[in-house]
């Protein structure tokens, strides 16, 4: 017991543990996932405002030194107005303007003297070495408001970091960030080259404050102590969310601050890790050690630049109060585990004795024994319920172990009589079969000695019926004699059919039929058919039309197959009226050769195509003269196509007519391949 209870103590305790460092540790990996997430967020909106900034101003220069290399725009006013133009479109630009190589410069930028969102227009002109400096203040429709002449300006367009760089490169470019002159705010310019042929006229530029980067930056909410920022490779700061640190006292002006002026710890490693190279080609994340906290920072290169955005989230922010609630939590949770853990061992103490007891009263029942128990008392209620009701139990389970005893003798008892009965059942069944087989067997001997026994007679006078009908002794007395004699004979020819079909059916019944089988083409054997019953059809006034297809070679006994195809023209034939068609045909439906006979007469309902299947069965009036036969030639039929394991389908509709088709199976089908089966078919 204390074994138990120790282990059970001490698995109770790692599972604790696991379970309070487990929380701690996927809690701060979900929160370090999240940190990523809204780095990577931050960094998907800044990045591509950055890079409009880029790309706008490059579209921008390349325009409008298309349009002052063509003469398109022709003086400083329609420029002037153009670049306004222009500012209005994309309010990311903050000024445009446009220098010679003699010193004259064109400039427009945004300015709150008269509005709001006016403009502002410098313009240098150079006139036999006089040089003037006119400014006009226009509202938002660029109509000028205020001018003024500024006399002691000395700006010249040719000195500025702009018009080095676009003599430098051929194409657009950017300038380093640098302190713009009029505005003294930082920002960068892109600039491109006028040309004259090859001569350079001037200079088109477009200026881009990053102050409106440094004010995005100040609107992301990154926690009490996160940060956005951009630097460049060279260690220069372009943009923070206080725009007020990002320029120092340098020379005769202002400045770009680098990093090590401002002294951020986390801008001093972020550029340590770009410098010297000053390049990254792919966003990277790490973390810096600051004290209690963690930084997470997040860089990623801006396109076409040496710049880099960097975001940093403080894991204080998120995890400070997350961790002191988890402190509080771990501290009730030992508490009640302490507590659970007291309730666990007086638990144990009233719960390992009744157990056991019922251990060994399970395994008595397990060995057949059902004996009363002796009485035992528990501390817990529950328990006692438990043993008490165990034994109930026990006591149900020896009077139905008695009842199911009896059960199973009187099964067993009525299994044996039951059996008995089955085994007589078979027996008389069996004894059945056999008598029926043998009558079976008694029938079709019958029949056959029947017809042997009539045909010889029938033979004898069928042919002393032909010989007074054609008088081949003279003639006789009386002409009513020849037609005596020519009803005898049809009366003989009908009995001896008869005789002929009612032994067919007697052998197939008797499974004795055997098929002589080979390869025969069913268009030779319709039309064999179809010429046979011509007299007979013609004498009816009905036509047979044999609809002549390509050749079918089948694997059928031709004079049997030759049998079914004369039954069904001929039923057609007799139950057409005088001046219909019977059309035969044959064809290869889902891969089985079939042959189909359609006659347009009175047609059948389904009880009668019932008794047209059954033998000697006659539909309609049995003894009508018109329509002779013995009801023989369906069922025969069908027995002959089932013997080529095939079958007869009769569609008829009463009024309409019937359609009959008789299918054989798809393997007595010859292929075409098999030219040996096919040349013994040609020999019909």
């Amino acid at each position: 017991m204390r074994v138990l209870v120790a282990a059970i103590l001490g698995l109770f305790s790692l599972t604790l543990a696991g379970i309070l460092y487990s929380q701690r540790s996927v809690t701060d990996e979900a929160i370090g996932a999240g940190m990523q997430s809204i780095l990577v967020n931050a960094a998907d909106g800044m990045v591509p405002r950055t890079q409009r900034f880029i790309e706008d101003a490059l579209k921008e220069v390349v325009l409008t030194e298309s349009l002052l290399s063509s003469n398109i725009v022709e003086d400083n006013e329609e420029l002037a107005g153009y670049f306004g133009s222009r500012l209005a479109n994309d309010p990311y630009l903050s000024g445009m303007f446009y220098g010679t190589a003699n010193g004259e410069f064109l400039f427009v930028n945004r300015s709150d003297r008269v509005s709001s969102d006016g403009y502002r227009t410098k313009t240098i002109s150079v006139q036999d070495g006089i040089r003037a400096v006119d400014l006009d203040y226009s509202n938002a429709d660029f109509e000028v408001v205020e001018s003024e002449t500024d006399p002691n300006d000395v700006y010249d367009p040719r000195t500025r970091p702009w018009y080095d760089a676009a003599l430098a490169t051929e194409g657009p470019t950017f300038t380093d960030p640098y302190v713009f002159f009029t505005s003294q705010s930082p920002g960068v310019t892109a600039s491109v080259a006028v040309l004259e042929g090859e001569q350079v006229i001037g200079v088109v530029g477009v200026d881009i404050d990053l102050a409106q980067l440094s004010a995005f930056l100040s609107d992301l909410k990154l926690g009490d102590n996160g940060a956005a920022f951009i630097i460049s490779g060279g260690g220069n700061v372009i943009a923070l969310e206080d725009p007020d640190r990002i320029t120092a006292n340098g020379g005769d002006g202002f400045r770009l601050a680098t990093v090590e002026e401002i002294g951020d710890p986390l801008l001093v490693t972020t550029s340590k890790r770009l410098v010297p190279e000053g390049q990254l080609n792919e966003a990277e994340f790490f973390a810096v050690e600051d004290g209690d906290s963690t930084h997470h920072i997040f860089v990623a290169p801006i396109d076409q630049t040496d710049w880099f955005l960097g975001i940093s989230l403080d894991d204080q922010d998120f995890l400070g109060e997350l961790r002191s609630v988890q402190r509080n939590n771990t501290i009730v949770t030992v508490a009640l585990s302490l507590v659970g853990v007291i309730g666990a061992w007086l638990l144990i103490q009233n719960v390992a004795g009744p157990l056991s007891h019922l251990r060994e009263r399970a395994a008595e029942v397990e060995n057949g024994v059902f004996s009363a128990p002796k009485p035992v008392s528990y501390r817990v209620r529950e328990f006692q319920r438990t043993a008490d009701a165990f034994d109930h139990m026990v006591q149900s389970l020896n009077q139905k172990d008695s009842e199911n005893k009896d059960l199973l003798n009187a099964l067993e008892r009525r299994v044996a009589e039951r059996t008995a009965d089955l085994k007589k059942q078979n027996l008389i069944r069996k004894n059945a079969e056999r008598r029926a087989e043998e009558a079976s067997a008694a029938k079709s001997e019958f029949l056959a000695h029947m017809s042997h026994e009539i045909r010889t007679p029938l033979n004898g006078i069928m042919g002393l019926a032909e010989l007074t009908k054609i008088q081949a002794h003279g003639p006789v007395g009386d002409s009513r004699y020849v037609e005596y004699a020519n009803d005898i004979h049809g009366a003989a020819t009908h009995l001896l059919g008869l005789v002929g079909e009612t032994l067919d059916l007697a052998q197939v019944e008797a499974k004795k039929l055997t098929l002589d089988e080979e390869w025969s083409d069913l268009e030779l054997l319709v039309a064999q058919a179809v010429r046979l019953l011509g007299t007979s059809s013609r004498d009816r006034d009905v036509a047979v039309v044999h609809e002549v297809g390509d050749p079918i070679v089948a694997l059928v006994d031709r004079r049997r197959f030759s049998q079914i195809l004369l039954n069904l023209i001929s039923n057609a034939v007799k139950f057409s009226p005088a001046g219909e068609t019977v059309t035969v045909s044959t064809m290869v439906a889902d891969g089985s050769p079939s042959v189909s006979v359609v006659d347009r007469g009175a047609g059948m309902s389904t009880a009668d195509l019932r008794v047209a299947m059954a033998p000697f069965g006659r539909v309609g009036d049995s003894f009508d003269p018109t329509k002779p036969g013995t009801g023989l030639g369906l069922p025969i039929a069908q027995a002959l196509a089932e013997a080529h394991d095939g079958d007869i389908e009769l569609i008829s509709s009463i009024g309409v007519g019937t359609t009959v088709v008789v299918r054989l199976p798809p393997d007595r089908l010859a292929t075409e391949a098999d030219s040996k089966k096919a040349a013994s078919a040609k020999g019909l």
